[in-house]
């Protein structure tokens, strides 16, 4: 049986991680709400450019299918953890895909958890490690401006990305979408014949479809942090209320033990009286 001690050193170091799971569970919650808005902000603004009238990818090299060359899989995690299976559920995909797919495939780790997986784990990837926490809209457009010259010049046939696709604050699902070769959803307007574009209808689809890659990298990585911090508040909060219960069992040891100590010092005392 543990002493009094023991048991009130346990639960000032229970209670002292309570804390710290309580605090983490409340900025959490802060950034979800902003990440949230920042997500919805990004379905909006691809959802405007897919419904361009007059988009033919078949005017722009980037929607060509049958190119040579490597996959290129975009990989999105978190920087820290604390999120539960946030992370593990990545890793679990990238060994899957290359149990199934081979190990040509090329891997662009995004997040410090992924990145150190993949090196940990042997994965072939491009050397880039970059935050995901703190990538700005410029950062990931000029992470698709280097995967969209891979493309153009040969180096990948297809570039996909794995990321969490973020339905409500219990749910985030891995998600794994073709970003190029680019293909449009079958709802969107089809050209007008009569139409007179400014500049030449090339150069708009080039300049479109450039910036609809990037729009649809952009969702992906709001996706990924809006799900990143609703997994890390449900963990916390998971975390604070296992604290509590362990701080119910342990407070009731602890009164138990106690409670027996004064009685045995009683019953030492009414027997000394008596001898």
């Amino acid at each position: 049986m543990s002493s009094l001690k023991e048991l009130k050193n346990r639960i000032s170091s229970v209670a002292t991680t309570r804390k710290i799971t309580q605090a983490r569970q409340m900025i959490s919650s802060a950034q979800l709400h902003r990440c949230q808005g920042e997500l919805a902000n990004a379905r909006l603004y691809l959802a405007s450019l897919e419904a361009l009238p007059g988009i033919d990818v078949s005017f722009s090299p980037m929607g060509a299918e049958g190119r040579k060359g490597e996959t290129a899989i975009v990989v999105m995690g978190s920087d820290t953890g604390m999120c539960g299976p946030f992370n593990d559920r990545m890793i679990k995909q990238m060994e899957q895909i290359r149990q199934t797919e081979g190990d040509d495939r090329l891997f662009v780790p995004i997040g410090h958890k992924i990145c150190n997986a993949a090196l940990a784990g042997g994965y072939r990837t491009d050397g880039s490690c970059d935050m995901a926490g703190l990538a700005t809209y410029d950062d990931t457009a000029a992470k698709a401006q280097w995967l969209m010259e891979g493309f153009l010049t040969g180096r990948f046939s297809r570039v996909e990305v794995l990321w969490h696709n973020y339905r409500s604050i219990g749910v985030q699902l891995p998600k794994r979408r073709v970003l190029m070769p680019v293909a449009l959803p079958p709802s969107s307007p089809v050209a007008n014949d009569l139409s007179i574009t400014e500049p030449s209808p090339m150069e708009m689809v080039e300049q479109t479809l450039a910036m609809m890659v990037c729009a649809r990298l952009w969702l992906c990585t709001s996706s990924s942090r809006t799900s990143e911090q609703a997994a890390r508040m449900m963990a916390m909060q998971a975390a604070t209320e296992n604290a509590d219960k362990i701080l119910s069992e342990l407070k009731l040891s602890y009164n138990k033990i106690r409670q027996n100590n004064i009685t045995t010092e009683l019953l030492d005392i009414v027997g000394s009286s008596f001898a």
